[in-house]
């Protein structure tokens, strides 16, 4: 009885002592659509953390320890009606739960349709979704995960977002494309 009673604590902790490993910028080289501005970031964390005015589009890893690790990925987009985005409540916190089932996850703070600091509001949320799938997979090897199993996971604005990459996986404009870059794996 109680081996089954500290199993079932292990269980029980395993999400508190899961955290992300790395967090990297989608864009290295230098983000494509975006123009200067005064805006800001801003971080409020009274009851979630609610990230606004996005920045720097980043990718958030939190790799499941290799011993459960199934070789799967999911993209997970946070909602927030475009305004924001829910961070911890509908991003970490289910890739937390991700990781507890073997699964490899990947958070996207992304940038808004109606950020001025975008040249083309419309297209930069998009863009960061498809450039997390490419990363995702262009390092899967490192990463210890099939490129053939990455899917994608959204709520609000974020199931909205993840809905359009399905149908939109491969659109790139043409003015922000490059053709000897990580922009060419399929996203």
């Amino acid at each position: 009885m109680k081996k089954y009673l500290i199993a079932g604590f292990l269980f029980l902790a395993l999400p508190t002592f899961i955290n992300a490993q790395d967090i990297i910028p989608l864009y290295p080289e230098g983000i494509k659509n975006h123009i200067q501005s005064d805006e800001t970031e801003e971080q409020n964390s009274d009851q979630i953390l609610w990230i606004s005015k996005v920045q720097t589009p980043t990718l958030e890893i939190y790799l499941p320890p290799k011993a459960s690790a199934i070789q799967k990925a999911m993209i997970v987009l946070p909602g927030g009606g475009y305004e924001g985005l829910a961070y911890d409540w509908e991003g970490t916190e289910i890739a937390k739960w991700l990781n507890s089932n073997g699964i490899a996850a990947f958070v996207v703070k992304y940038r808004m349709p109606n950020s001025r600091s975008v040249e083309t509001g419309r297209l930069a949320p998009l863009q960061d979704a498809q450039r997390a799938i490419r990363t995702v997979r262009k390092n899967a090897g490192e990463w210890n995960i099939d490129p053939h199993q990455i899917g994608v996971i959204g709520f609000s604005a974020g199931g909205h977002l993840a809905s359009t990459l399905g149908t939109k996986f491969d659109y790139n404009d043409e003015r922000y494309f490059d053709d000897k870059s990580i922009d060419t794996v399929s996203a």
